[in-house]
């Protein structure tokens, strides 16, 4: 039986609207034709505004993206949320900018509809948006957990039978092709961080040693956030999953703060939404409770109700605060090494590189596969201190276009080394990463936002290329939302 009128099921049908509306009540309407891909906007040091970049298509047989709709949705500081348009580019390529003052915390996410009112936001869950910090930052204290960092596992009342937290190699566990433990650290260069108890043994089920019958509590070590100033923030890693067994999203994920060494606690989290992957929490500390000398975090997993799968991990917390201004990278007076996102990213034309050097010096900027191959030198040679521009128009040292994929690009100073992921996509065509493989295009967007590897020159010098590249290949999933 068809909803027809005209003998043409290809143009849709006269109660098209509805029958749209009544399955999009159900999760299963046509938004689930819309793709995007966005690779997540790093921290940004120089002023506003800052570049968005996505790519939106549509695949159902009927119907498209509403050509009004995509938009891009921030806060800053924790105000009401805003938008700006998400404007065409060419193809499924899209752009926009966020407006934001320097000191401010980012958060945003991108939201697009169809012809039908149906829609989907990037992240999928927009109550857990992408955060960028806007502004420079120094960082007064950092645990990573590749050595004790004095964080302590275990509270009187903690009454999990299995699941509790321990400080660890993570060991990766699987619910068809879902992730519910995580399989490596946060950390880029790292191996250790702290979990809800490994498997134990091959034949471990994930339902075997997950958080089970209670809760169980992980402590921080004791800070002084007045070391970062009247404004410190707070920034950590995390990884909850309470979605992939029975009875989904029934348990609560906390975490508190607490600025008399514990004998008060103020919430940070409290959510039943679940998320496989490291998801990056930034805050201002006076925003939770006044900082002080004494400070400490606690993070709560628990499994209290109807048994469900519940796991959860921690890594790299960090304490810090903005810098008193902004420098641009412009400034030739400024004393740090300075190496930018490239813009834009991806891309199938050329990739603009902005670098800056605290003192004159020999210098090379290149292009590296990531096997460690090199690809194409873009800048080498004696270089003046300050700002420096180069440009890769994605052809290797013969001249031949490269394949798309994923790309490093490193700079290389006597004061140290950077290094930048770059993606191509096809060249030749106007509709960007789409254009690859969905495997590929798949594989690409879940790459984490695109980050700095500093080392310093003599490792750098010893280190091959193939070490170099496998260094700067530790990532972690990003927001991506395909069909």
């Amino acid at each position: 039986m068809a909803d027809d009128d005209d003998g043409n099921l290809d143009d849709g049908t006269p109660h098209m609207n509805q029958i749209a509306a009544a399955f999009g009540a159900h999760g299963i309407g046509t938004g689930m034709f819309i793709s995007m891909g966005h690779v997540a906007l790093e921290d940004q040091p120089t002023p506003s505004p800052y570049a968005i970049q996505a790519q939106i298509s549509y695949s159902g047989p009927i119907g498209g993206v509403d050509p009004a709709s995509p938009r891009v949705f921030y806060s800053v500081n924790g105000s009401p949320f805003g938008s700006v348009p998400l404007t065409s580019s060419g193809g499924n390529d899209y752009t926009a900018s966020i407006p934001a003052p320097a000191r401010s915390i980012v958060r945003y996410y991108l939201k697009v509809s169809d012809l039908y009112g149906d829609s989907r936001t990037l992240p999928s869950d927009s109550s857990q948006p992408i955060a960028f910090l806007a502004g420079p930052t120094t960082t007064y204290l950092l645990h990573d957990f590749e050595a004790d960092d004095g964080w302590i596992a275990g509270d009187p009342s903690d009454d999990a039978t299995t699941g509790r937290w321990e400080w660890v190699v993570p060991q990766g566990s699987f619910v068809g092709n879902e992730p519910v433990q995580p399989g490596a650290d946060h950390t880029p260069t790292g191996i250790l961080c702290w979990v809800t108890q490994n498997p134990r043994g091959p034949s471990s089920s994930p339902g075997d040693f997950d958080v089970d019958n209670g809760h169980t509590t992980l402590f921080s070590a004791a800070f002084n956030a007045l070391e970062a100033g009247p404004d410190p923030l707070v920034e950590y890693y995390r990884w909850y999953t309470n979605d992939l067994g029975s009875a989904p999203a029934t348990d609560v994920w906390r975490v508190d703060l607490s600025n008399d060494g514990g004998g008060s606690w103020h919430s940070v989290e409290s959510t039943p939404q679940s998320d496989n992957s490291w998801k990056r929490i930034v805050f201002f500390v006076k925003d939770v409770v006044p900082p002080s000398a004494n400070m400490r975090l606690r993070f709560i997993a628990a499994d209290t109700g109807q048994p469900s799968l519940v796991e959860a991990a921690v890594d790299d917390f960090r304490l810090l605060e903005f810098n008193a201004g902004v420098t641009a990278v412009g400034d030739a007076s400024a004393t740090e090494l300075a190496f930018l996102p490239p813009a834009p990213n991806p891309a199938s034309g050329r990739t603009r590189f902005s670098f800056r050097l605290p003192s004159r010096g020999a210098a090379s900027l290149a292009i590296f596969d990531v096997s460690g191959r090199r690809v194409r030198a873009l800048a080498t040679g004696l270089m003046e201190a300050g700002p420096h521009e180069a440009t890769w128009d994605g052809r290797d040292e013969a001249g031949t276009m490269v394949s798309s994929g994923l790309y490093f690009a490193r700079l290389e100073t006597p004061t140290g080394t950077l290094t930048r992921r770059v993606v191509r996509s096809s060249v030749g065509t106007d509709v960007g990463i789409w254009a690859m493989p969905s495997f590929l295009r798949r594989s690409l967007l879940r790459l984490t936002t695109v980050f700095a590897i500093v080392v310093p020159w003599s490792a750098a010098a010893t280190q091959s290329d193939a070490q170099c590249a496998l260094v700067a290949t530790r990532c972690m999933p990003t927001a991506v939302a395909t069909p």
